[in-house]
């Protein structure tokens, strides 16, 4: 023992508050008259971790566990398994927690350790049970409310992250909270709020968190995403070039910057950069998400590096899913259909397992639309005050994006992209409500709904242009609201082969919540459930009401099908819409790549490179009379 007990007190003085260089010289000067002396080699250790310098750190740790054998404390073991977390050797440190808990399953510190490490191998749930052992032992830990905030939000349980970070932060001392971590839980919250498309209240802690640090490029890149939200497009794209020139190591700022670089056509610096940020991170999952939009073959790296992450038994769910779909867009490129095949339908019974849907809601709310009766609108026009909006709606994957992208490229049209506006104010006025057996709205309702809805797009049209082209595919469910509430506005109504269509829509992973799209029974009693309330409509409406786009016909004669389109709006023809492709605005669908291309026709009867595998569906949807 050394008896320098005030030393040893003015190191863990220094270490707290980050003096480390006083506390290294301090360290290595007793270190010379004791080098085996245990609460100094702890110190050590402590100061390699602040360091940055974790290998160094676990060996310390490693002859402390030594020296102190055979009653080593359970403080050593933490100490080392933290070291391993910060080398990201979570299996090491999961061993060492593992075995900790049987023979004490009540140790908060170890609980909470398992939780991190678990949170670092992206097993939110296994974690967020950890964390709530810990905090039931002892509910005065309020720290464990982070953690337990953080991992809700992994799980996609966003108002309940925000409801825990809301109490975290009620029983934080402010005046003695460290500024950055402030800043971190007003991030958080802000990313919530951002997932529940609550965008005020994620500005304002998003900006809550700049304030209190500025150059946090994991701020600037969710601000950066809040932009992409809000069609503040510009903005972000600057948010995401400064977030990538940061820091070019970390994955997120590489997706955004890719992300946004193909939203805007520019196909061949995203891929330069994917392949880069692969090539020096191979463990890096996010830009999976990415390879169906560039084009990469089976000779290119990036196929060996989706396979391997796909049959590596340590990948995620998730990822694994996400991996699925990109092998099967390479082997599509490739004309290797049945083995992409095999990916594919793995990839979507993966997903469908994990998450399920409810047809029989499906079909309720479809007959539930077709009962909905709407008083008399005759007086609430107001055609001159507001734009004429432009409703396309349809099937997913049916050429909405590339009606609104020919459309957007006429003078006197702004396409706004996806809107969840009419759906946001059906259920604010309860019209969506389907536990009701017939719902009647009043008049008063449909004149506060055009408010509403003019309201909401009036910052999304910022050239105030005379028309407004608002593309949500299932906005057909609110065909007859739509035209209650907005009397003038025009319903384009576009078409595909059906089986082209539930192909396609089998292919991709969906952002939003489609749950319904990753069966083909699940796609075919969807498309079945579409078809005939478009046909409800048809009926229930004067001729003309609707407008059909059939997309292979706009293919075989793209003058004369955009002609009659813009005749069907009052518009005169203008060239520039056929030249939709030069139309250099972002473009936030699953076909931003197709619309930056001429008019092409190899997705025509794409269906029956995969006919026998289709098989279920094609009888499903014969039955039905639709093909």
């Amino acid at each position: 023992m050394i008896d320098k007990v005030d030393e040893i007190n003015k190191i863990y003085e220094l270490l707290n508050s980050n003096k480390l260089n006083e506390a290294e010289i301090l360290i290595n000067k007793l270190f010379k008259l004791n080098p085996e002396n245990i609460e100094l080699l702890n110190l050590k250790g402590e100061l390699f971790k602040k360091l940055g310098k974790y290998l160094e750190a676990k060996d310390i740790f490693i002859k402390v566990k030594e020296l102190s054998s055979p009653n080593i404390p359970v403080q050593v073991f933490l100490n080392l398994a933290d070291a391993h977390i910060s080398l990201k050797e979570y299996d090491d440190a999961e061993f060492i927690y593992n075995n900790i808990i049987a023979m004490n399953p009540n140790n908060i510190a170890v609980l909470n350790g398992l939780g991190r490490v678990l949170v670092n191998k992206m097993m939110y749930q296994q974690a967020l049970n950890q964390f709530n052992k810990a905090l039931a032992l002892d509910e005065s830990n309020y720290q464990i409310l982070f953690n337990i905030a953080y991992c809700l939000k992994y799980l996609e349980k966003y108002n309940e992250s925000i409801d825990v970070y809301k109490k975290y932060l009620n029983k934080l001392n402010m005046n003695q909270t460290n500024t950055k971590h402030l800043a971190a839980i007003y991030l958080e919250m802000g990313i919530n709020y951002l997932a529940i498309e609550e965008f005020d209240d994620a500005l304002n802690y998003i900006m809550k968190s700049k304030d209190l640090n500025p150059n946090n490029p994991h701020t600037l890149s969710n601000l950066g995403l809040l932009y992409v939200k809000t069609d503040r497009l510009d903005e972000a794209e600057s948010l995401f070039v400064d977030t990538y020139n940061l820091d070019k190591t970390t994955d997120i700022f590489a997706y955004n910057y890719c992300h946004i670089l193909l939203l805007k056509g520019k196909d061949d610096e995203a891929k330069e950069i994917i392949e880069k940020f692969i090539s020096e991170h191979p463990k890096s999952y996010r830009m999976i998400k990415l390879i169906e939009k560039v084009k990469f073959n089976k000779s290119n790296n990036m196929f060996n590096w989706v396979k391997d992450i796909h049959n590596d038994s340590e990948t995620p769910l998730k990822v694994k899913i996400e991996s699925g779909f990109g092998m099967f867009s390479i082997l599509d490129k490739e004309k290797e259909y049945e083995e992409a095949f095999e990916y594919l339908f793995e990839a979507n019974n993966l997903y469908n397992e994990m998450q399920g849907y409810s047809y029989e809601r499906i079909l309720k709310f479809h007959d539930y639309c077709k009962l909905i009766r709407y008083a008399d609108n005759t007086h609430i026009t107001n055609q001159k005050k507001h734009p004429t909006p432009i409703f396309i709606v349809g099937m997913p994957r049916s050429g909405t994006t590339l009606t609104e992208q020919i459309l957007d490229s006429h003078s006197l049209v702004h396409g706004a992209g996806e809107l969840r506006v009419i759906e946001e104010i059906a259920k604010k006025y309860e019209i969506s409500n389907y536990s009701q057996n017939e719902f009647l709205v009043n008049k008063e309702t449909l004149k506060k709904f055009q408010e509403d809805y003019f309201e909401e797009i009036k910052p999304l049209n910022i050239d105030n242009k005379p028309y407004f082209v608002d593309k949500m595919p299932g906005n057909y469910l609110f065909v007859s609201l739509i035209k209650a509430a907005l009397p003038w506005s025009k319903i384009i109504h576009c078409k595909r082969n059906p089986m082209d269509t539930c192909l396609s829509i089998y292919t991709k992973k969906f952002v939003e919540d489609s749950n319904a799209f990753y069966s083909l029974d699940g796609i075919a009693r969807s498309y079945i459930s579409y078809n005939d309330l478009m046909h409800h409509w048809y009926n229930k409406f004067e001729e003309n009401t609707i407008f059909d786009v059939i997309y292979e016909k706009l293919l075989d004669n793209p003058e004369e099908k955009v002609r009659g389109l813009l005749s069907y709006l009052g518009l005169e023809y203008e060239d520039k819409c056929l030249e939709f492709y030069e139309n250099e605005r972002f473009v936030k669908t699953a076909s931003s790549v197709q619309v930056r291309k001429k008019l092409y026709n190899t997705s025509v009867e794409r269906w029956k490179n995969y006919e026998q595998q289709l098989t279920p569906l094609y009888k499903e949807l014969k039955q039905a009379k639709i093909v």
